[in-house]
């Protein structure tokens, strides 16, 4: 999880949300965004964030003292996964809050993607597979984002 202010980003790396077809597992939370009720406490995961494929009626804050109450969603469409969110303070700036934002997101069932990995780890280079038919009616597609940002002035 990632925490900026009140705002705690919990999330899957390379999970599909949504019933994956090749595996057949239901993964109904990815990117899930809420509002911390302490925004000084742990910035750790909302609590049933990964148990949430055995009880996907429940959202990840379900008895989350964390959390404001009914205060989260989910930020990916369904078929979407992240390979790669990264958000880390700017070594190369002496004493500021500017920090890098990085996120890779694919589209697609697993079938239509290659993923590759780095040692077990997941790469967010992602890419759709180009066997795919010009004819056919399934879509796939990857997205790489990075940016800096300032934490806000009063």
């Amino acid at each position: 999880a990632y925490c900026v202010g009140v705002a705690r980003y919990s999330f899957i790396i390379n999970a599909e949300l949504g019933l994956d077809s090749s595996t057949g597992i239901n993964i109904p939370y990815v990117l899930w965004r809420d509002t911390l009720s302490n925004p000084n406490g742990n910035c750790t995961p909302a609590s049933n964030m990964v148990s949430a494929e055995n009880n996907p009626s429940q959202n990840p804050t379900t008895n989350d003292n964390n959390s404001v109450s009914n205060s989260g969603y989910e930020m990916l469409p369904e078929y979407s996964r992240l390979t790669e969110f990264d958000l880390s303070l700017d070594q190369n700036i002496d004493n500021s809050n500017v920090y890098n934002v990085s996120i890779a997101t694919a589209y697609g069932e697993s079938g239509l993607l290659n993923i590759p990995t780095n040692n077990g780890q997941v790469n967010s280079e992602a890419s759709c597979k180009s066997t795919l038919s010009h004819i056919s009616t399934n879509f796939c597609a990857t997205y790489y984002f990075s940016t800096t940002v300032a934490e806000r002035l009063y």
